[in-house]
């Protein structure tokens, strides 16, 4: 439910050292299993004080993550789920949430690993030593040997803000993925794995059809969570935009004891939206604007939040920011231990304004490597080196035909690889503590609105659509674009798709960057080059790192790279 650590009998690891990181990440003492070849050691939730592991009969099945199965209470869920499988009869069709779910039968010496079938929950390895784990840093604590630094991720990582699986910052641990889980059989003897996939077998017959099959799945997927937060008490994280808004206008219909809360920053747009929202739906709203802000240079916050999100450096998570620190997350949860992320909404609109394929050459350069913070390459050579790897690795997840990006390989991009690059970022570290859950990205939901797709439009019309039919009452807060749902899309809204269409990529993001006016955002350069590590350094030589200060949250997260490589032992 909270953390696990798995390795091999044979595994050269230090025990201590392992348990030793995670109690400074906030766990308590795991619970130590021996499985056959293996030994397991389990973490329960750090504020969620539940067993994640239930047996009968000699049978065994231990959860790390979040799930319901079957619209039922959560340990009602893990006996079901054990019962189930050891009869063959598991429904993954009633199986929700990010996870990863070990059985171990008393008849067999076998380890049975399963994962979501969306990949949202992290889980890394370590093949030389036979280790798994859902902790990138408890792998880098546990082994004598120093690791070598990745330095195509960590450039990918700093310019981009995401970081496409199967890479780490050690070229010695890499991700779980759903390419590389088909030959871990192969790499850890006695270790099954399994991805329970739902049966999707539904096709739309028209657009009508297709936005009241979307509000069904939704309004179906509360349902069955119901119990689970009736035991446990829910929240939702507000922003003011669509996705968020979507989940609670389901969220009200079907569960009693919800709050909301705000990651956002006091006084921007997406914190006054999200506080309006949650007034109008006659929800508590908990924030915490009064709280002094933490010191950057505070050593103490630094590594708190280091160590919260696991060394993980993704876009809008500074790590300077009490946003993104341990406490504020469990403060904002207010005993409501069942929280709802909106990540993956995407899939309910066309904000991308895509009217017509584009390159996946343009689609990498202009939608994914400078995006962020335009080219701030200066060796043209490492830019394409770090060009073919993203190329690489995006063709390797997702079949792309004819190297052209249209709007279905848009979505697929979308749910398959930037959820799990980026943005589910937050629901795998807010899950060290309690239960969280990205119902967008349930594979049930996110693979069912690749039919959605011919229906999209060229902006917003699906997902306003879904909203209308659902709650008009809170389509009257402006969204954080600026405009009232009910009074409908300016006319700049209805021209933009056009524009960003027929303008090619390059200019439009050069006018953007303009307008943006991003020098507002720059931070002290030469404080950074005077403190930072050596290594960071070479790197940040062959990239504008004047140009990359100009980004507010990649310039940070420089710093937040400068405590990384203090606290992994890399051989450089």
């Amino acid at each position: 439910m909270g953390a696990f650590f798995l390795f091999h009998k044979e595994s050269k690891i230090i025990e201590q050292a392992v348990e030793d990181i995670y109690l400074r990440k906030g766990f308590k003492k795991p619970v130590d299993f021996h499985l056959g070849e293996y030994k397991l050691k389990l973490y329960k939730k750090q504020i969620v004080n539940v067993n994640n592991y239930f047996q009968k009969n000699g049978d065994y099945i231990f959860v790390i993550g979040s799930l319901f199965y079957k619209d039922l209470s959560y340990k009602q869920s893990l006996e079901i789920l054990l019962t189930d499988f050891v009869d063959h009869r598991l429904d993954p069709n009633s199986l929700f949430g990010n996870y990863v779910i070990l059985f171990f039968l008393k008849n067999s010496n076998l380890i049975h690993f399963c994962i979501d079938p969306s990949f949202i929950k992290n889980v890394y390895f370590n093949s030389n030593e036979k280790i798994i784990s859902t902790d990138f840093l408890s792998i880098t604590e546990s082994l004598l040997d120093k690791f070598t630094l990745n330095h195509l991720a960590l450039i990918e990582n700093i310019t981009t803000g995401y970081l496409i699986s199967p890479d780490t910052y050690a070229n010695e641990i890499q991700k779980l993925d759903k390419k590389n889980i088909s030959s871990l059989g192969k790499i850890f003897p006695d270790i099954k794995m399994y991805q329970l996939k739902p049966d999707l077998d539904h096709q739309m017959r028209n657009c009508n059809q297709a936005i009241d099959h979307a509000n069904q799945k939704l309004a179906d997927y509360f349902k069955s969570v119901k119990n689970l937060t009736n035991e446990f008490g829910a929240h939702i994280g507000l922003t003011g935009g669509f996705d968020s808004r979507l989940l609670l206008m389901h969220a009200r219909k079907h569960l009693t004891k919800l709050i909301t809360n705000s990651f956002w920053r006091p006084n921007s747009i997406e914190y006054l939206n999200a506080k309006e929202l949650a007034k109008i739906a006659d929800l508590d709203f908990i924030t915490f604007e009064n709280t002094p802000f933490i010191k950057f240079m505070e050593e103490e916050s630094i590594e708190k939040s280091y160590l919260f999100f696991d060394g993980q450096i993704r876009s809008q998570n500074n790590w300077n920011e009490e946003f993104n620190l341990s406490d504020y997350s469990f403060r904002i949860a207010a005993n409501h231990f069942v929280g709802f992320h909106g990540c993956g909404g995407e899939q309910y609109r066309n904000a991308d304004r895509m009217m017509r394929k584009i390159t996946l050459r343009t689609y990498i350069k202009y939608e994914w490597m400078f995006r962020q913070c335009q080219d701030v390459f200066i060796d043209k050579n490492l830019q394409h080196v770090v060009f073919k790897n993203i190329e690489n690795k995006i063709k390797r997840l997702i079949d792309i035909p004819n190297n052209k990006v249209g709007l279905p390989e848009l979505k697929k991009i979308q749910n398959e690889i930037w959820n799990s690059a980026n943005r589910a970022t937050r629901v795998n570290v807010v899950n060290q503590q309690l239960f969280y859950f990205a119902p967008f990205t349930e594979y049930q939901l996110s693979q069912a609105a690749y039919w959605y797709i011919p229906c999209l439009g060229n902006a917003f019309s699906f997902q306003i659509e879904m909203m209308k039919r659902i709650d008009q009452e809170l389509l009257n807060v402006n969204t954080n674009y600026g405009f009232n749902l009910l009074r409908g899309k300016p006319i700049k809204f209805k021209l933009v798709p056009y524009l960003f269409n027929y303008i090619p990529r390059q200019l439009f993001y050069y006018v953007y960057f303009l307008l943006k006016d991003v020098q507002k955002n720059k931070f002290n350069i030469n404080e950074f080059q005077s403190n930072s590590h050596p290594v960071l350094l070479k790197y940040a030589r062959e990239i504008n790192i004047n140009k990359l200060g100009q980004n507010v949250h990649l310039g940070k997260n420089l710093k937040s790279f400068d405590y990384l490589l203090k606290n992994v032992q890399f051989k450089f």
